[in-house]
């Protein structure tokens, strides 16, 4: 019986020694924060996968459990569509580009805002534009968004986002 218990004992350090080490846990305790540079990059980014159309290059910026509230006002009347998760929002943009045709920016700036522990960025993003839909409407378009991010998996990621537009028909010339 003495033999199996030393046995034992001889054995569990080895097993001990053999499991992985504990580097996992020094690179989760590494601390990375948002800085404005990184959200303006990613910004642009989405800007650019927007004016293509692309999608999934959009949402590759989107947490997985994201939620955005969308406001459109258009002659008097107002829509608000909630969205949650990814798939949401990939079924909300592919419509919205189904209806578009050409979109022309006016104008358009943001403002970048972190935290000061640096592990929220708040984006306002104030766009004008003209807007031409597949069955030739003409609309002038103002919207205000404000984007949060979040860093997740050391990538910024949009966790929420608060969108507020009007439309107004474009006089005919």
């Amino acid at each position: 019986m003495a033999n199996v218990i030393t046995g034992l004992v001889v054995t569990t350090p080895v097993i001990t020694l053999a499991q992985p080490s504990n580097s996992p846990l020094l690179i989760a305790q590494e601390i990375k924060q948002l800085d404005e540079e990184m959200i303006r990059q990613a910004m642009e980014a989405i800007n650019q996968a927007e004016n293509r159309e692309d999608i999934d290059a959009m949402l590759k910026f989107l947490a997985p459990f994201s939620i955005s509230e969308i406001t459109v006002e258009y002659k008097g009347n107002i829509l608000t569509t909630n969205l949650e998760g990814i798939n949401a929002h990939r079924r909300m943009l592919k419509n919205t580009f189904a209806l578009v045709k050409e979109r022309e920016i006016l104008n358009d700036y943001m403002t970048v805002r972190i935290t000061p522990d640096g592990k929220i960025a708040t984006v306002t993003r104030v766009i004008f534009e003209n807007l031409t839909t597949k069955d030739e409407q003409k609309f002038m378009v103002s919207g205000t968004d404000i984007l949060r991010f979040a860093l997740i998996d050391n990538q910024p990621k949009i966790i929420s986002v608060k969108s507020q537009g009007w439309l107004e028909p474009k006089p005919t010339e």
